[in-house]
């Protein structure tokens, strides 16, 4: 429940900003100035050093959604996220912007990428793949709609998981 970091020097996990962080955190990625939390109410954004503190919610956009998986590139933050009807998106912001909490959260690909709980994202050149519970993997690039990766007519050659999660 929260975000713990371990201070090494007392050898204990101390609450990081438990006033304002509160609940399951599910995803944390890295920028080049800020550490990113995915929680059950959105993302957070944290200065990078030994103490972290003083988390800045990145909410434009996206306050009440339910993050499950985080990915930072150089320029952005992407989120992937659930809704009330289960359905899952992806949403993107300016990485400084992120870092500031100023950040204005939009759709990456268009309409849901299914019910299945997206587990992790990857950006290969301009696509980006988003892995999910549902032994699925997704492909989409900016503005457009989301396919299987699944595209081999060999099923030898298809993404799969025998626990029907691919992460």
């Amino acid at each position: 429940q929260g975000l713990l970091a371990y201070d090494a020097a007392a050898g204990t996990w101390v609450g990081v900003s438990p006033a304002t962080i509160a609940g399951r955190v599910s995803a944390l990625a890295s920028g080049a100035g800020a550490l990113f939390a995915g929680t059950d109410n959105g993302v957070f954004a944290l200065p990078l050093g030994p103490a972290p503190a003083g988390a800045t919610p990145v909410a434009a956009g996206l306050a009440g959604s339910i993050v499950r998986s985080l990915l930072v590139t150089p320029s952005i933050v992407l989120a992937g996220t659930i809704d009330s009807t289960d359905n899952n998106y992806v949403l993107f912001t300016s990485a400084a912007a992120a870092a500031q909490g100023t950040g204005l959260w939009q759709a990456f690909g268009v309409g849901s990428a299914g019910t299945r709980r997206i587990t992790s994202l990857l950006m290969v050149d301009t696509n980006l793949l988003a892995a999910t519970n549902g032994n699925l993997v997704l492909v989409a690039s900016a503005g457009s709609t989301w396919s299987s990766a699944n595209t081999s007519a060999d099923s030898a050659q298809q993404i799969a998981d025998p626990f029907g999660s691919v992460t």
